[in-house]
């Protein structure tokens, strides 16, 4: 009982946070500067990564994990890392040409 109650708290966090992620963007879209536009990214390489966590929720609530192939979890975790990788660096990006004007 208490570990299904754990694993519904951990996928309606995960749905939280992939919200909470989006709802941000959002915000920032409407802001016009080069700086918001990299943030956009970056929250929205944090939704990619919750989503791809709440597959491996779902599939462990429903006991299914096992059942995925090495390539599926292989793939999920590489959508993770680049869902962390990729923004950042676009953000890095951004932050150097912002301190190369000054």
């Amino acid at each position: 009982m208490i570990e299904t109650t754990i694993e519904l708290a951990t996928i309606a966090l995960g749905v939280a946070s992939v919200c909470l992620s989006l709802v941000i963007a959002l915000r920032f879209r409407r802001i016009k500067m080069r700086l918001s536009n990299a943030l956009v990214l970056n929250l929205l390489g944090e939704a990619v990564v919750g989503l791809s966590t709440i597959v491996f929720a779902l599939a462990s609530f429903f006991d299914m994990y096992a059942d995925l192939s090495i390539a599926t979890v292989t793939s999920l975790r590489w959508i993770i890392f680049l869902g962390n990788v990729l923004p950042s660096v676009l953000l890095l990006r951004a932050v150097g040409e912002i301190e190369n004007e000054r």
